[in-house]
């Protein structure tokens, strides 16, 4: 059997088909990276939360003692979670010690979700921020990585502001290239 032949199309119009595909696709794929990114930065605090809320409770702390985190991600790892070893469980822990207010950020929708039953002591009132500069919508612009390192800077919020607008300055430039 002879396959039926494509239709027949203009060059010029074909051509402003792909072009205009071509502009959907690229802003389309710039916003599901920064809610991926937003996404994974709000589940990297919730971990780090978790895991802050059970150190404060005491519970089994005589038995993991220094050995929690080492622990946990080798429990989370067999479960199948990637990216779950004791230096990033210790990141995520720092990262929600040092940006508590973050918890801002979290939606009703994302409230009354499959989140909710994560954050019973979350919804509490946030401990007071240990870094001013820290805006909770800085989130949407800033991966986890980012927000992370600067973490580690000395505790200067001028400096720790400069480097976020720096950093939101360069995504944004590498977004417009």
């Amino acid at each position: 059997m002879n396959k039926p032949s494509a239709p027949s199309v203009t060059p010029g119009d074909f051509d402003a088909l792909v072009s205009a595909i071509v502009r959907i696709h690229g802003p389309s794929q710039t916003l599901a990276a920064k809610a991926v990114n937003t996404s994974l930065t709000m589940r990297n605090w919730l971990i780090g939360h978790r895991i802050v809320a059970f150190e404060q409770q005491g519970k089994d702390r005589a038995a993991y003692g220094e050995r929690l985190l080492p622990a946990l991600a080798q429990r989370l790892a067999a479960t199948g979670l990637k990216r779950v070893d004791a230096r990033e469980l210790r990141r995520c822990r720092l990262f929600y010690s040092v940006y508590p207010q973050i918890r801002e950020t979290l939606s009703p929708e994302w409230l009354a979700g499959a989140g909710a039953a994560a954050l019973p002591a979350a919804l509490a009132a946030p401990p007071e921020p240990k870094r001013e500069s820290a805006s909770p919508t800085w989130i949407h612009h800033l991966s986890f990585s980012h927000l992370a390192e600067l973490c580690d800077l000395p505790d200067d919020t001028q400096h720790r502001k400069e480097e976020m607008e720096r950093f939101i300055s360069q995504i944004s430039q590498e977004a417009g290239a």
